[in-house]
């Protein structure tokens, strides 16, 4: 028999590897899903329409100008890298989990995004998410930030739905053992649908960023959370924001300047008196019923042997703590012990 015939045979019987799409001289189009094999880079105008696929604990290298459309299946373990910023189409969606390599770039929402329900997305580098105003779902999924120090997650420009706690241990957002990681909130309306947790990292507003629905943003974290300059942090009605650090300092709320504001929009800023909080520097701002909750009892000699809510720090007019209440508006103290360290002195 001829060997070549057979050899022919063989290799038309054997699955083919998947090579890199290299899209940089002529347009590559892959009408359906396209199985990488790990390594595989596809790169310039690389049209995957259909979809893709990434190999368990396999690495894909992603550097399209061409939104990708279709399901992108990671196997729970495999790993997007980016090359440029990925732009996923509005039929774009992902069927499980996924590692993502963000290498400083970008992923463009071009419509709105629902995560397959109760998977992990592992973010082992910096990485952007831009809803361009859209909405994404969490849907019981996680984002897990796990990559070296001072690793960030920017969600920008949407609205983010489903932020709560999904179990003791997990929670929609979270952070792995090393130290410095952090999650950037730009310009994002978040939509809480059961009590959340922010534990291990830091935590950034821009512009401004919007709690809602009748749950509790406990800030449990020994990391700061900063308001940058030009942002607000807004409590909608009913909102509670739990201010309670496991080291109890209560200096991690950090208003960058007079122009960096909390918005009690009806909310609640609870602290309990284990820790106390200090509000320097930055903006209160107050509308409808709002309220300033603690822990103090009638019994108790208020603010004696436990932490106080304390405006300013009594020593620079720089550190004082702008407060606007608005007309026909209300800030309720509720068993709180507070201080106006405000003063009139040179800076």
């Amino acid at each position: 028999m001829n060997y070549k015939i057979l050899l022919l045979l063989g290799l038309m019987g054997a699955p083919l590897r998947a090579v890199s799409l290299d899209g940089t001289s002529a347009v590559v189009y892959q009408s359906g899903p396209y199985a990488f094999s790990d390594g595989n880079v596809a790169r310039g105008f690389v049209w995957l329409a259909g979809g893709l696929s990434v190999p368990a604990d396999g690495t894909v290298t992603l550097d399209l100008p061409i939104p990708v459309s279709g399901p992108i299946t990671c196997n729970e373990t495999g790993k997007l890298s980016l090359g440029s910023d990925l732009y996923l189409a509005s039929d774009a969606s992902f069927a499980d989990g996924c590692k993502v390599d963000g290498a400083d770039k970008s992923i463009h929402l071009r419509s709105s995004l629902k995560l397959p329900a109760g998977k992990t997305f592992e973010i082992t580098s910096n990485t952007t998410i831009n809803g361009n105003g859209n909405r994404l779902d969490l849907n019981g999924s996680n984002f897990y930030v796990n990559g070296a120090s001072a690793t960030t997650l920017r969600l920008k420009n949407m609205v983010l739905y489903g932020l709560r706690d999904l179990s003791d241990t997990i929670a929609a957002i979270r952070f792995g053992e090393t130290e410095g990681h952090r999650l950037v909130l730009d310009n994002v309306t978040i939509y809480l649908t059961g009590d959340y947790t922010f534990a291990g990292g830091a935590l950034s507003i821009v512009e401004t960023v919007k709690l809602i629905g009748d749950h509790t943003f406990n800030y449990t974290s020994s990391k700061h959370c900063i308001i940058n300059h030009g942002s607000m942090l807004m409590l909608d009605m009913h909102v509670t924001f739990n201010y309670q650090p496991e080291d109890r300092l209560a200096k991690h709320l950090v208003f960058k300047g007079r122009d960096a504001a909390l918005f009690l929009h009806g909310g609640t800023l609870f602290v309990p008196k284990a820790n106390g909080i200090n509000l320097v520097k930055g903006h209160l701002i107050v509308d409808h019923k709002s309220y300033i909750q603690q822990d103090w009892v009638p019994d108790d000699d208020f603010g004696v042997g436990g932490g106080r809510v304390v405006f300013g720090d009594g020593k620079h007019k720089g550190a004082n703590m702008a407060v606007d209440i608005m007309p026909s508006a209300q800030l309720v103290n509720m068993s709180a012990a507070i201080s106006f360290g405000n003063i009139d002195l040179p800076v």
